[in-house]
């Protein structure tokens, strides 16, 4: 979660500049359609390319519409070191993880308990 919120924001500032450079190229067909296309071919081929154009747009403008909450959530003065207190205490919470695997017991009474279990193990196997 933590690497998904420290990319949105660097997602929408790239989406951003994708649409802003996807609109130009629309209006760059839409003029051009309005202006240059006189036959029925070449307007069809700029159709469809327009098609296409309008076809990633919505797809950008989806990405972006579906990110802003968040992007607007962390842009905020209060949250900003949210993603620093996360950080940190997923820190936290790998140690704990880390500590939990390595984890040994040293026996404070019992000189060597496996040995004990072994030993009885024979002399009940010996009787």
């Amino acid at each position: 979660m933590l690497s998904f919120l420290r990319r949105v924001e660097q997602e929408f500032q790239y989406y951003s500049t994708l649409l802003s450079e996807v609109d130009k190229a629309k209006e760059d067909w839409l003029h051009y359609l309005e202006l240059n296309a006189t036959d029925y071919r070449e307007r069809c081929k700029i159709a469809t390319q327009l098609r296409l154009c309008l076809l990633e747009r919505r797809s950008y403008k989806d990405f972006l519409e579906e990110r802003s909450p968040i992007a607007e959530f962390l842009a905020q003065p209060q949250n900003k070191g949210l993603l620093d207190k996360l950080g940190r205490v997923l820190g936290y919470v790998r140690k704990a993880e880390r500590y939990h695997q390595s984890r040994s017991y040293i026996p404070r009474i019992l000189p060597n308990p496996t040995e004990q279990l072994e030993n009885k193990n024979k002399e009940a196997l010996d009787t």
